[in-house]
């Protein structure tokens, strides 16, 4: 059991946590900035790209880029994305004590660069857009024109009143991608065969192995509920008063 979590579920988990976690480092700050200056033709512009991106297929997507990717860019040349899967983790490697510990990541996380940057495309388009119209939203609220008008610095206004009220609506939207966002890792397992949980249900599927599909789907449960668990835990953490709107 602790080999099927080890080969299959950690490398599906790692690459959806990146993956995520790029969307957010990238949409958060787009998302902001397209709420507060909507009228703008550069926001106008991006949210066409945005749509014509969300609306792609995933899998041509996906293929595009590999092409792409296998042509030009060396970094991502003759690369073994199955031997990415071994005994070493992102969470294994910076927990230890090893002098060569760079190296480690740099070997590590290089595999993982063209299928993080495929599969961060739709997330980071979602974030834009709900953090966008989370934004607009509560930036017409009078108590935000009010602030402005208290306030020396738009900025203040910006992270005292305008993001503590609109954050803890947004991480719940966002953690509503979670299911795609899983279905669409195992999509570019099985693309770029990379060991995890897509490739291991293709190989059960071929095999009629239903003891295999029902652990999948198992997994799938497991990892949707805890991410969702933990974005309503991080919620109250950040905003321990996320019940009530912060007027103040």
């Amino acid at each position: 059991m602790s080999e099927i979590l080890q080969h299959v579920f950690l490398p599906t988990t790692e690459l959806g946590l990146l993956a995520i976690f790029c969307a957010i480092i990238i949409g958060f700050p787009i998302g902001v900035i397209s709420g507060l200056s909507s009228n703008s033709r550069f926001i106008h512009i991006l949210r066409l790209l945005c749509w014509l991106l969300y609306a792609s297929p995933l899998v041509w997507i996906a293929i595009l880029i590999i092409r792409l990717s296998t042509i030009d860019w060396h970094f991502t040349q003759h690369i073994d994305y199955s031997s990415t899967i071994g005994n070493s983790s992102l969470i294994t490697i910076l927990s230890t004590n090893n002098d060569h510990k760079l190296p480690l990541l740099v070997n590590h996380i290089t595999p993982l660069l063209l299928p993080v940057i495929i599969l961060t495309i739709q997330p980071c388009i979602t974030t834009i857009q709900i953090v966008s119209e989370r934004v607009k939203l509560i930036a017409n609220q009078n108590y935000i024109k009010v602030a402005y008008i208290k306030e020396n610095a738009s900025w203040k206004v910006l992270f005292r009143h305008l993001l503590p009220n609109a954050i803890p609506k947004i991480i719940p939207q966002l953690t509503a991608n979670i299911t795609t966002l899983l279905f669409s890792t195992m999509v570019i397992e099985i693309l770029l065969n990379r060991s995890g949980m897509g490739t291991w249900l293709l190989y059960g599927f071929y095999q009629h192995n239903f003891s295999i599909l029902a652990l999948t789907l198992l997994g799938c449960g497991i990892i949707i509920s805890l991410l969702m668990l933990l974005s309503e835990i991080l919620v109250v953490i950040i905003y321990p008063t996320q019940s009530r709107p912060l007027h103040e």
